[in-house]
């Protein structure tokens, strides 16, 4: 059985599925446990505890480390390039003002900002300094599909990832990015810890002062060094949860 990040789950649930399945429990932590303290008081009840966040694993003796996974249905064939860095994922915390620094650049952008609902435009708008500039023209009230995503994934020379300012653990975009061949540029400087970090592909931007060296894009992707994301794929991720091959 496995939970990922769960905070509602009651004990009881859990003491009720022990008593009565032969079953084990995995508990994935999918976001670091600090935003999560709902989740720490289930442990005792998991057989593994897993997490993406390379602290956590170290803070906490029982958690073992396992990043996220990226699928192959973004891994389209590289086509000429129309964009030098796309963003697509939901406006929170500083997002749109990152986004809207680094769009004033001279580099081709294109950026798909998702906004679960209009309400929560207008809460953010009036109660966020970062977004009160943000217009309701920039963003999509409606998701992107996975195809156009893919699409975009193709035709862009480096996906742009903005992590939570709450989080170290790697994103999912980051992984997805990489995987389907695009260079990477991300806020999140925790991934110079990881094997597969090569300035060559991956530019840590300063969410502060939000400048891309335009160098980055002028060498070519390094396939040699980004073979090691494929154990990231999400049938090695899958297979290391189950059979319990975390760090």
């Amino acid at each position: 059985i496995l939970l990922i990040s769960p905070e509602t789950i009651q004990e009881e649930y859990l003491k009720e599925i022990k008593s009565k399945l032969d079953s084990k429990i995995v508990i994935y932590m999918w976001d670091s446990i600090a935003n999560k303290r709902d989740s720490i008081q289930l442990f005792d009840y998991a057989d593994n505890i897993i997490t993406f966040d390379l602290d956590d694993s170290q803070k906490y003796n029982n958690v073992r480390f396992l990043p996220l996974f990226y699928e192959s249905s973004y891994s389209l064939e590289r086509k000429k390039a129309k964009y030098d860095i796309s963003f697509i994922g939901t406006v929170h915390s500083d997002r749109y003002k990152i986004i809207s620094k680094l769009s004033k650049e001279n580099i081709g952008f294109f950026k798909f900002m998702y906004m679960p609902s209009r309400i929560l435009y207008y809460f953010r708008r009036f109660t966020s300094r970062s977004m009160f500039n943000m217009k309701k023209s920039e963003l999509s009230f409606a998701k992107i599909s996975s195809a156009d995503i893919a699409e975009v994934f193709s035709c862009s020379q480096a996906i742009l990832d903005i992590n939570h300012p709450g989080q170290k653990g790697l994103t999912s975009r980051t992984f997805e990015s990489l995987g389907a061949g695009c260079k990477l540029i991300t806020t999140n400087s925790e991934i110079v810890k990881y094997d597969f970090y090569t300035p060559d592909n991956i530019y840590i931007l300063d969410r502060k002062n939000p400048k891309v060296d335009l160098s980055f894009f002028e060498t070519p992707f390094n396939n040699e060094f980004n073979e090691k994301i494929k154990s990231n794929h999400i049938d090695h991720w899958i297979y290391n949860v189950i059979n319990g091959y975390a760090k």
